[in-house]
């Protein structure tokens, strides 16, 4: 079952991980855009805080990935952040497409999807191996 978020927390970006599978696109011209904004610290706090899914050790971006990929480009060490706290990768997944997807899914990435997931077994048992 997926938690309820927590509080918003500063994490170091150096430690986040994408999700397997993104259903969102960004181009190259909208995190420069950011990267530019990241670097002044008044327009840096004007982003709203991303959304990460925590799994055992681990910390994978859920939502925000453009704003963490230009913060990352501007050389900013750090991001807040609202945390989730997930019981299998799979929920990690179903958070990603829950905050992104705001138009159908693509058949193909929808197909990319399932695949992954039940290579991954079912959502309820499947668990992150401490070795990724």
């Amino acid at each position: 079952m997926l938690a309820e978020a927590s509080t918003i927390q500063e994490v170091e970006i150096s430690k986040l991980q994408n999700s397997q599978i993104q259903v969102t696109l960004h181009s190259a011209k909208t995190i420069e855009q950011i990267a530019i904004a990241a670097e002044n610290p008044q327009q840096r706090n004007e982003f709203p805080p991303i959304k990460v899914a925590t799994l055992q050790n681990s910390m994978f971006v859920v939502d925000g990935h453009a704003i963490e990929e230009g913060f990352k480009l501007a050389n900013v060490k750090t991001i807040k952040a609202i945390m989730y706290r997930v019981e299998s990768i799979n929920d990690v997944l179903a958070l990603h497409v829950k905050f992104n997807q705001h138009s159908p899914l693509d058949p193909f990435e929808l197909v990319e999807l399932i695949n992954f997931m039940l290579e991954h077994g079912d959502r309820k048992s499947t668990r992150l191996n401490s070795s990724h």
